[in-house]
């Protein structure tokens, strides 16, 4: 066998073994997929019952208020769990390149963000200061005037005392880096800047605010409407 004979084979070899690799991964995929989508009725169902809730890395976790859950509570997040970071792993390797190197976590907290953007208002999250918090407590701290929307488009206490509190803090920082995101994606696609962007987005927040809710202008002043 030539040397040029040699190298053909040699590559076509790599090839397919290239390929077969690609095929089982994607069945891989496909497989955890089809069990994550036959379990997500029961998910689901914990979630809404305030049972579970998902966390900033993509996975879920019993909420500690729960003093007490079955064992079927705790196969599910055990079984979930491993499928999504089994996921996230084939995601990673199927989103990275050459020069850029995605990671698993990157892509399970993207997953989280995408679960805190959609949740139903009584589902529960945990923060990334390990903070439980529901989607709507926003909501709820506005209406309580503890915290208002400003003119940059992010919220934040209405008074020192109350960013002091935890729960506060983190609702807080954790809808401002979501809109951070949002901004940023609807930056790119108008070709604006994110400042721009979120200031647009208090103008009609403004605009849209409930009669006592608070908002704080430009030239840092707290004004209830």
């Amino acid at each position: 066998m030539t040397m040029n004979r040699f190298i053909t084979m040699a590559v076509i070899c790599m090839a397919v073994l290239a390929a077969a690799v690609a095929n089982a991964q994607t069945e891989t995929r496909k497989q955890i997929e089809a069990r994550l989508e036959q379990r997500y009725p029961q998910v689901l169902a914990a979630k809404s019952a305030g049972t579970i809730g998902e966390t900033w890395q993509g996975f879920i976790e019993v909420v500690p208020s729960n003093s007490s859950v079955d064992a079927a509570v705790n196969q599910l997040v055990e079984q979930e769990n491993a499928d999504r970071r089994a996921l996230y792993a084939i995601i990673a390797v199927e989103t990275s390149t050459d020069k850029v190197k995605i990671a698993a976590d990157a892509v399970g907290q993207q997953s989280g963000w995408r679960s805190y953007r959609r949740a139903r208002p009584q589902e529960y999250f945990r923060t990334r200061d390990g903070v439980w918090i529901q989607r709507d407590d926003v909501d709820e701290l506005k209406a309580e005037g503890k915290i208002g929307e400003t003119w940059q488009g992010k919220v934040e206490a209405v008074k020192p005392e109350f960013s002091a509190d935890r729960k506060v803090a983190a609702v807080v920082s954790t809808e401002n880096q979501l809109r951070s995101e949002q901004f940023a994606q609807q930056a790119r696609k108008q070709g604006s800047t994110n400042e721009r962007i979120a200031e647009q987005h208090g103008e009609r927040t403004w605009s849209s605010l409930p009669k006592g809710a608070w908002f704080k202008q430009r030239d840092g002043a707290w004004v209830q409407k």
